[in-house]
């Protein structure tokens, strides 16, 4: 298929056995004898691996791995974002870099569910009756929500917005999105009711019963929930954040959950992660809490390494690459 050799270096696991299994799964997809896979334990081995790779394929990179390649083409991403290893050196190189695609778009979006029937369902008064004992029918009940009629807000209309979309309009749910711009193109997109500039961010916080944030983290959308925010929900609202931990200030939300002024939220990712046990956010009883579990699930490994491999099918045979990063946006 090639006409010469190509060395593909790849950190993306520290177990042979994994990678060997990762090698075979994109040789059944790209049958080519005359590439070759490198195994990368750790970004020690991958700095000197990196030298003379075509490719790379990680889950993060360092500047300083990352100055050593001397004729790297491309750099894959195995995750959906690439916040985490995004620095100046990427973003001035001309090497190409994709992420991971449609990976995590469906567990997130259920998960997403998840935590709405949660915290709508009173699902942590539910716990209590179990724990006391005590029966607690109509307590729970009267404060149950039903989905069906509920505005859903959904800051983010990509991938994972989009199937939260899907799956809410499914519940009878009144969907409406917020995006960078807005086209006229963009009031069809399917499943979205309405569709609003990120300049009318507020106006869609108001008329909200439910906000799931589906942003990638950028300098664009770091802190973009604030004190002010929260003051423009609705005070009965709930905020799900399956997104970055970065997008939501962590003192204003503490203060928002604290005196009520929204009726509470979910989080799966944190500003600083592992999150620490001292953290202030276990001590908040309207907070539903997961430790960033919401796009993992066993296969993924698999699914992104089929992800990887139809892309690398695509690149040897010149067909355009999918998941590119725009590098001027970081995503």
């Amino acid at each position: 298929m090639t006409q010469s050799k190509i060395k593909i270096a790849i950190q993306a696991t520290s177990r042979q056995e994994r990678f060997d299994q990762m090698v075979r799964t994109i040789r059944r997809v790209v049958p080519d004898d005359q590439i070759t896979y490198s195994f990368c334990p750790n970004q020690k081995v991958l700095a000197k691996e990196i030298v003379d790779a075509d490719i790379v394929v990680c889950f993060s990179i360092s500047p300083e791995v990352f100055s050593k390649a001397q004729k790297l083409a491309w750099l894959h991403i195995g995750s959906d974002g690439i916040d985490h290893t995004w620095f100046h050196g990427l973003q001035v190189s001309d090497v190409l870099i994709t992420h991971a695609e449609n990976i995590t778009t469906i567990p997130v979006a259920e998960s997403v569910f998840a935590h709405l029937l949660y915290l709508n369902k009173q699902f942590n008064q539910v716990q209590k009756f179990r724990q006391s004992r005590e029966w607690m029918q109509w307590q729970i009940a009267a404060n149950i929500r039903i989905l069906h009629g509920q505005i859903l807000g959904i800051i983010g209309t990509g991938q994972i917005g989009g199937q939260v979309a899907r799956l809410a309009e499914a519940f009878g749910m009144q969907v409406i999105g917020l995006r960078r711009q807005v086209s006229s193109k963009d009031a069809a997109i399917p499943h979205f009711h309405r569709v609003y500039p990120r300049s009318r961010l507020h106006q869609l916080l108001s008329e909200s019963d439910n906000v799931v944030l589906a942003v990638p983290a950028t300098d664009e959308t770091r802190g973009m929930i604030g004190r002010r925010e929260f003051k423009a929900m609705k005070s009965s609202a709930y905020l799900i954040n399956v997104a970055r931990g970065s997008i939501v200030e962590e003192a204003a939300l503490i203060h928002a959950l604290e005196h009520k002024i929204i009726a509470g939220a979910a989080l799966d990712v944190y500003a600083s992660e592992p999150l620490s046990p001292g953290s202030a956010l276990f001590n908040l009883p309207n907070l539903f809490m997961t430790p960033h579990t919401a796009g993992n699930y066993p296969g993924y490994v698999e699914a992104a390494t089929l992800d990887f491999a139809e892309k690398l099918k695509g690149f040897l045979l010149g067909h355009p690459l999918t998941g590119i990063i725009d590098k001027s946006r970081g995503y």
